[in-house]
């Protein structure tokens, strides 16, 4: 229920703390257009409220962390073509006495200069699209947002990130610069590559320690802190594998090119081009690589979770039933008010009251145990007088009509027990020798034996302690009273039959309805369970095809770029004008089905590992895992088949002969 006050006097910033020490929650305009100071507001900050910061603390270092590594990666291959296309001018400056710092300056001054840049008109154009987003948003009245307002140090953090990766992407270019043969470039030989045995053992001991810290999160479902919680443990582990794979990729690179023996000439020149240049191809590589590992393990979490949900689903009431609840504190009046607005809704069909049991229930038992045994059978925590709470969605006071509701068929031996005035009952160990249950009131103490019968209907699933997890108790509203149990109206049902129940609009006019005689009833139309993940399996697939995509030709176009006088050469001893499409095809196949096809193999180890804390609460022992093999294959194998062919099919067919030697 809400409140307006209405009053000359503005409610100030003391009169909303006295209020809300009293419980309410106050929204003022005044506090709103002059707010105290963030001291006062965050003063009296809870320790949970200040582990939830803690844990978004995390994840933004984190999602930092993955966009600089990402942004860097994806630089890097720009930055070593460009010091390629230079090395004659850094030679030269070499030549003249330029010092191996001086040659590293140079570069690292280029990707400065660029790196701000950048940060400048993206910060612009992040603007603009904020500015137009937003007013999308209020004009389709998605979302409501209060003046445009611009945070500027976090604009300039974002944009010192920005020109930093930019830095970092030209470090190691940089580095190559510095050690240019002077005379081997000015001669026109560009020299061989080969890749120190330091970084890929250092990786593969990353991805060692990533592995044993991801895995440890099988040990983990849960903690008092962030840094506890299993999923916190995968997420670090992954970062340390990532960074290990990354370190191991050049090497994997170059021994791809030793396999390309036998394979067509184009897509051999692709891929030994590819080898030879790794420090252009392994960064490019290893940005896809890294995108695809994130996603591999978002993907097969997500889906383990959504396979867990589906696995822990019951339906509450039978497919098509609609069902109105009713608040704990309406009176008679409100609920046939709220009866009233179901029959209207839905003219001739049969509308029922569905009651909960109030304080009382049955015994607890374990199968193959008496009643008059509990204090000898009644399993650990529960003491000699204990009972299975009837309280509760699956305990029942209802008319036999409205049994439909839950799908709940009883044969006409329970039926007439129901006529006559007993109960049904799950648990046949619940009933006596006597064929009686004996329902006990708490507050009370009071013991009321019923007569009774057990039935299959209501089973379910009995666990060790003798609770059924299907319908305890079914018992009709004239008994309960005759017994004098309590009782209230928990909900008006109206069985859907064969039918799948109201529309969603239809559903909310009837919402409408009800709230407009009691503000807290809800109303809820029983479908089963419902698919929720698709649209997340549609954007992972769309990211990841994007980023494939983008990582993939940009490192096609400047292998390409980067490749033209090698590609000339072939044209003039007779290489036909389609050689060079073919080229770009292999270019682009290679470094996408390295980067996705090793993504999605390392990307199983964490998406495996967080299943084990994600689903933990399954009813079924061990973890769910649910791998999406066609959104994975879509990403490993469709994506860089789309990339090669667009490469190849937007790349020039004929250049103009060029001297062998650069110059």
């Amino acid at each position: 229920m809400r409140y307006l006050l209405d009053r000359a006097a503005p409610v100030g910033w003391a009169e909303v703390r006295r209020l809300n020490r009293l419980g309410l929650g106050v929204f003022s305009r005044a506090v709103f257009e002059d707010p105290p100071p963030l001291s006062e507001r965050y003063a009296r900050a809870s320790t949970s409220q200040a582990g939830v910061d803690a844990e978004t603390l995390m994840v933004f270092a984190m999602v930092v962390s993955a966009i600089v590594l990402e942004v860097v990666l994806l630089a890097a291959p720009a930055f070593a073509v460009g010091v390629r296309r230079q090395r004659r001018q850094l030679a030269l400056l070499g030549a003249t006495g330029g010092e191996p710092r001086h040659l590293r300056a140079v570069v690292l001054a280029q990707g400065l200069v660029l790196g701000v840049l950048s940060a400048v008109l993206g910060s612009a154009a992040g603007l603009g699209l904020a500015w137009v987003a937003a007013g999308v948003a209020e004009g389709q009245r998605w979302y409501d947002f209060g003046p445009f307002d611009v945070r500027w140090y976090v604009l300039a953090l974002a944009a010192g990130f920005g020109s930093l990766s930019a830095l970092l992407a030209a470090y190691f270019p940089a580095r190559r610069a510095a050690r240019t043969d002077v005379l081997a470039t000015l001669a026109g030989r560009r020299g061989t590559t080969t890749t120190r045995w330091g970084w890929p053992v250092a990786g593969l001991i990353l991805m060692g320690v990533g592995t044993a810290i991801v895995f440890t999160a099988v040990t983990s479902v849960g903690g008092s802190s962030p840094l506890e919680s299993g999923e916190f443990k995968v997420a670090f582990g992954t970062v340390a594998l990532v960074l290990g794979a990354v370190a191991v990729t050049p090497a994997g690179v170059g021994l791809v090119g030793r396999l390309s023996r036998r394979m067509p000439l184009p897509l051999r020149f692709a891929v030994r081009d590819a080898a030879r240049q790794r420090a252009r191809t392994a960064p490019a590589v290893a940005a896809v690589m890294a995108s695809v590992i994130g996603l591999t393990a978002l993907a097969i979490g997500s889906s383990s979770d959504f396979a867990e949900g589906r696995e822990n689903y019951h339906l509450r009431h039978a497919l098509g039933t609609t069902a109105i609840s009713v608040p704990g504190k309406d009176d008679e009046a409100a609920v046939a008010g709220l009866e009233g607005v179901a029959r209207e809704a839905f003219p001739g069909q049969d509308v029922w009251r569905v009651g909960q049991t109030r304080g009382w229930g049955l015994p607890v038992v374990r199968p193959g145990c008496s009643p008059e045994d509990q204090r000898r059978c009644a399993p650990r925590p529960y003491g000699p007088n204990a009972t299975v709470d009837a309280y509760g969605e699956r305990s029942l006071v209802v008319d036999l009509g409205g049994l439909d509701a839950f799908g709940i068929r009883l044969d006409e031996r329970a039926l007439g027990t129901l006529r006559s005035g007993g109960a049904v009952v799950a648990n046949p160990a619940a009933i006596d020798d006597r064929g009686m249950v004996r329902l006990r009131v708490k507050s009370t103490g009071k013991v009321t034996p019923v007569p009774a019968v057990a039935s299959d209907a209501l089973a379910g699933r009995i666990t060790e302690a003798g609770i059924s997890a299907g319908t305890p108790l079914v018992i009709t509203p004239e008994t309960a009273d005759k017994a004098g149990l309590p009782w209230r109206v928990t909900e008006i049902v109206v069985p859907g039959g064969s039918s799948s129940g109201p529309s969603g609009a239809e559903a909310d006019d009837l919402e409408a309805a009800a709230k407009a005689v009691s503000a807290r009833a809800d109303v809820s139309v029983e479908r089963g369970f419902q698919e929720s993940y698709t649209l997340v399996f549609v954007l992972l697939a769309a990211v990841g095809a994007l980023i494939v995509l983008v990582g993939t030709l940009t490192a096609t176009g400047l292998a390409l770029a980067d490749a033209r006088p090698d590609l000339a050469t072939l044209s003039a001893v007779g290489a036909s004008p389609r050689t060079r499409r073919l080229v770009a095809t292999g270019q682009a196949l290679t470094i996408g089905l390295l980067g996705a096809g090793l993504g999605v193999a390392i990307g199983f180890v964490p998406g495996i590992a967080v299943t084990w804390p994600l689903t933990q609460y399954s009813r079924v022992p061990g973890p769910i895992i649910d791998i999406p093999w066609l959104l994975l294959g879509v990403i490993a194998v469709g994506v860089p088949l789309l990339s090669a062919g667009t490469a190849g099919l937007f790349a020039r067919s004929r250049l103009p002969v060029v001297r062998r030697t650069e110059v």
